[in-house]
């Protein structure tokens, strides 16, 4: 099975599919094994992304904090931030399956269903957005330009404002990863 979904993923990253597709795709893996497919030894990114936001709080007011997981998929980031102190978690997914992993594990205080765009933006003033991805995805058609194009939009227009972007090895296997975090305004 995990091969099937590697080859998608491959279609992917190299823009041979429609967003909609991809979010079919992962709807798919997320009810079948995506999480030990992407097992700790080869896919550092949720742990990287928890220490990474852990780093920028005092331990004391980590319960406090609001962030939106964006691409939260079945939650490997949000375990990853619950074990650092975290709590007020929101999720953001378009892919339902993956989704419902993440509700299955009681994670987040609020799940949406839906792609992050420039009229979707959550409301929660003062929180902060969090956003870990491959490098490489900067790169892929449609998904590079759209994702580019909303960052540079929501900081234009002054509803969040860039805290964070970190580049690191091995985000999975030997793929660059990359973190943003934007504080909301």
């Amino acid at each position: 099975m995990t091969d099937h979904f590697n080859e998608r993923l491959k279609e992917i990253l190299v823009g041979k599919v429609t967003s909609d597709t991809a979010v079919k795709i992962y709807d798919e893996w997320g009810q079948n094994g995506y999480d030990q497919s992407v097992s700790a030894q080869a896919y550092i990114g949720p742990e990287v992304t928890a220490k990474t936001i852990a780093s920028l709080y005092d331990k004391s007011e980590r319960d406090t904090i609001q962030l939106l997981d964006i691409g939260a998929g079945t939650g490997l980031v949000g375990e990853q931030l619950r074990k650092f102190g975290f709590s007020k978690i929101d999720a953001l997914e378009p892919a339902g399956g993956m989704l419902a992993s993440a509700r299955n594990k009681n994670l987040y205080r609020n799940y949406h269903n839906h792609y992050l765009k420039k009229d979707t933006l959550i409301d929660a003033n003062g929180g902060n957005i969090v956003l870990t991805m491959k490098q490489l995805y900067h790169d892929v058609p449609g998904y590079s330009e759209s994702m580019r194009s909303l960052i540079k939009d929501f900081e234009n227009s002054g509803k969040w404002e860039k805290k964070l972007e970190s580049q690191f090895p091995n985000y999975f296997e030997d793929a660059l990863g990359v973190t943003y975090v934007f504080k909301l305004l």
